[in-house]
């Protein structure tokens, strides 16, 4: 009885925490506000880096589309300056249609930029960022084939980039 007396004694006189408690709480709070932090941290910079590597899918995707489109029509295609000297830009298409239309269409590197222009439709940029690395871009003819591979590289200081290879086989210049 007297134990429990003693106790409820030392309980009543004390007034608050020890400056030794108020640390530990305050380290171990920091330590999980810091541990939330880097997780919020990681989440946004992972979603970066999906929405540029998603760019630069979308750009290849693209300059494959009207590459594949252009060079299954081509009865003539002109390479200057090929690998492994330069990378094979600019590329000319030339075919003709089933109404004697002719078309030229040109794919170039232009201030970073993949660039179509076709005599009948005018300039589009297919790929904003295109890596003009001859290594990472180029185009090779081999009659009858048209070898490509496109590279785009979105964002600054930590980039994310796609690469796309393949083949197009040119139709032939009597059909």
């Amino acid at each position: 009885m007297k134990l429990i007396r003693n106790v409820r004694s030392i309980v009543r006189r004390q007034q608050g925490f020890t400056i030794l408690e108020l640390l530990i709480a305050i380290a171990i709070t920091g330590v999980i506000a810091s541990s939330i932090l880097m997780v919020i941290i990681n989440v946004f910079d992972s979603n970066r880096r999906s929405i540029n590597h998603m760019a630069a899918v979308k750009e290849v995707e693209n300059a494959v589309y009207w590459m594949v489109r252009d060079g299954q029509m081509a009865q003539d295609v002109t390479v200057t300056s090929p690998p492994p000297d330069g990378n094979g830009f600019p590329v000319c298409i030339t075919w003709q249609d089933l109404d004697d239309v002719i078309h030229n269409v040109t794919y170039d590197i232009t201030g970073g930029q993949l660039v179509r222009t076709d005599t009948q439709a005018g300039t589009t940029i297919l790929v904003k960022y295109i890596n003009d690395d001859p290594a990472l871009t180029c185009c090779e003819v081999s009659d009858p084939l048209i070898d490509f591979k496109i590279t785009s590289t979105v964002g600054g200081t930590d980039p994310e980039s796609e690469t796309r290879s393949f083949q197009i086989m040119m139709r032939s210049p009597n059909d």
